[in-house]
């Protein structure tokens, strides 16, 4: 088995990994995913596959963020014809995902989106964490929950018999790693990383946060909380809004955990304040979140528990996680907090405080959607409230609206609930947010924010970054990933690691970490770092694969043509099928 790595390589998306089984003619990917950073990720998303589509066999999805499934449907446009395997939870976020981005194409919107219909999808099923899945003859893969989001997992393959299991090669891909860890549950409606149950020939890690050690604070889900309340409380003091950016796909989710805790937690707090959001993929995906929080399997062990619901979490609604009622109760919350709510009205009274003698008896659902006919006189209101909106870096979306309103006013108050990229409208409202008034009247060039341009020196709210929401591990939970422990023994997860997913320092940082930490443990461990169009790796020997060999030259005339294809522009493409027909028509589809 040999692996390509395609990218991320020096960044952080557009994740994609081949996989090359020779004896077997078989070729996988790990990831298809759209390039969002650098100074050309349009140019990156519409440039050909470096392989010929037509050639894999089936995708394995991590998850569903869009810089891992995000070109799913230009792998099916350029002739891909195989599954899309991935969780139920991954499946059902994917369409959701790629539907909102198919949604802001203008060129060749139309033959995406009947790319899109075309996918393959294969949910792993009855298979989640304790069965193999087939794929071919002696090829099966496994699935380890990650604890990114929901439905996350890594992947890893085994290629061999099964009736001779030392002959097996073995390869696993990290995808995105949570922070969810023994000690550590700063995500609490996440269970914690699965590892595999023994040493692989080769793993893929990821390095985003490669050269971070968070503080305790940050990884401290109470911790967190507390600071959010403080926040509030001083902008429900001050009288304005208190808008809070977030991503839709859990981080939206985790701020309305939050803020109902809180509200349970703290009955004066949150009284006579509106909880609000305003994002509407995020509504799509509380339903995916609902049921799969309340979803089980049945272990190897014969025991029955939670797929992707983290016993944390229980244990925060004042429950016994160890309680099959309590387990049911905590469910119940949770479908009551993820349900379909009601539409905020203008001049609305907010849900009374609950009453009861218990957490979980006050824990209810308190939010209203903000419905987009209304959203200006809503955003207008004069009246403290706590609004959760998209887009998290606040490049886009819904709370851009927000945002013109309410910059201008000491009154208003904006927390950031996630990282914001560099060059993000978020990013450069964080810097304000550190000035002080006298230096913010030096400021002069504008926000560009929903075609209003709004100078610097006139942005008057407190603005600041909440800490502790943050979907990935840092270098502390990468290593513990890294040499994970079963049955109190540590061992290392591969006898070499190859270290992407991340930019230049990240990367040389966790390198090194692993390292370190092997020559500490004792145990012999090559830690790889692929440069951008390196050669392959053989799982088995560690060897260089040329990388050509990996492509593949299998339907090498297609491919260039495709590549021809690609590189006209929209309008041109366009007159060329019109001139070719159906046939051409069925060529670019």
């Amino acid at each position: 088995m040999r692996v390509l790595p395609i990218d991320p390589i020096e960044r952080v998306t557009g994740s994609c990994y081949l996989v090359h089984v020779p004896d077997r003619d078989l070729r996988l990917l790990v990831d298809c995913g759209a390039y969002q950073d650098g100074m050309n990720p349009r140019q990156l998303n519409e440039a050909p596959f470096p392989f010929d589509p037509t050639t894999i066999h089936a995708v394995l999805l991590t998850h569903a963020h869009l810089d891992h499934c995000g070109r799913l449907t230009q792998l099916v446009r350029d002739g891909f014809r195989g599954q899309v395997i991935a969780t139920e939870e991954t499946i059902a976020i994917a369409r959701i995902v790629l539907e909102d981005a198919l949604s802001h194409i203008n060129d060749n919107g139309r033959a995406l989106a009947e790319s899109f219909a075309r996918i393959q999808w294969r949910p792993v099923g009855q298979h989640l964490f304790v069965r193999p899945l087939p794929i071919a003859t002696d090829v099966v893969v496994f699935a380890h929950r990650s604890a990114h989001i929901l439905g996350a997992v890594s992947w890893e393959i085994a290629v061999g018999p099964k009736e001779r299991p030392t002959e097996q090669v073995r390869v696993l891909f990290s995808g995105d790693i949570g922070n969810n860890r023994p000690g550590c549950e700063v995500q609490p409606l996440l269970g914690r990383v699965m590892n595999p149950t023994g040493t692989v020939d080769l793993a893929f890690i990821e390095s985003t946060y490669g050269d971070k050690r968070r503080p305790a604070a940050a990884l401290d889900a109470g911790a967190r909380r507390r600071a959010l309340a403080d926040e509030i409380a001083a902008g429900v003091a001050r009288g304005g809004p208190i808008i809070i950016p977030a991503f839709s796909i859990q981080r939206t989710q985790d701020v309305l955990w939050d803020l109902h805790l809180l509200a349970a937690e703290q009955p004066g707090l949150l009284a006579g304040v509106p909880i609000l959001v305003d994002a509407p993929m995020a509504l799509r995906f509380n339903a995916v979140l609902r049921d799969g929080l309340t979803r089980n399997f049945i272990s190897s062990g014969g025991k029955v528990r939670p797929a992707w619901l983290g016993k944390h979490a229980v244990r925060e609604l004042g429950l016994d996680p160890g309680n099959p009622d309590h387990m049911r109760m905590a469910c119940e919350a949770i479908r009551r907090l993820f349900s379909d709510a009601p539409n905020w009205f203008p001049g609305n009274t907010p849900a009374p405080t609950a009453v009861g003698a218990t957490v979980f008896d006050r824990f209810q659902r308190r939010w209203a959607r903000v419905p987009h006919a209304l959203r200006d006189a809503i955003v207008g209101e004069e009246r403290p409230r706590v609004v959760v909106a998209t887009a998290g870096s606040a490049d886009g979306g819904p709370v851009q609206t927000w945002l013109t309103e309410w910059l201008r006013e000491p009154r208003a108050t904006v927390l950031f609930a996630g990282y914001c990229d560099r060059g993000s409208l978020g990013a450069r409202l964080l810097r304000i947010g550190e000035l002080s008034a006298s230096e913010r009247q030096r400021l002069h060039d504008p926000l560009l924010i929903a075609d209003e341009a709004i100078p610097g020196r006139e942005v008057q709210a407190k603005i600041i970054a909440l800490s502790g929401y943050s979907a990935h591990a840092d270098q502390d939970g990468l290593v513990e990933w890294a040499f994970p422990v079963k049955d109190g023994v540590r061992f290392p997860v591969a006898r070499r690691v190859v270290v992407t997913h991340g930019e230049s320092s990240p990367r040389r940082c966790l390198q090194q970490a692993i390292a370190e930490r092997a020559r500490a443990e004792g145990f012999v461990v090559d830690v790889i770092l692929p440069r951008p169009g390196s050669d392959a790796i053989d799982a088995r020997t560690g060897d260089l694969v040329p990388r050509d060999e990996v492509l593949g030259t299998k339907n090498a005339s297609n491919l260039k043509l495709l590549q021809q294809l690609a590189a006209l522009s929209p309008e041109e493409r366009r007159l060329l099928l019109d001139q070719l027909g159906d046939g051409g028509q069925a060529c670019a589809s």
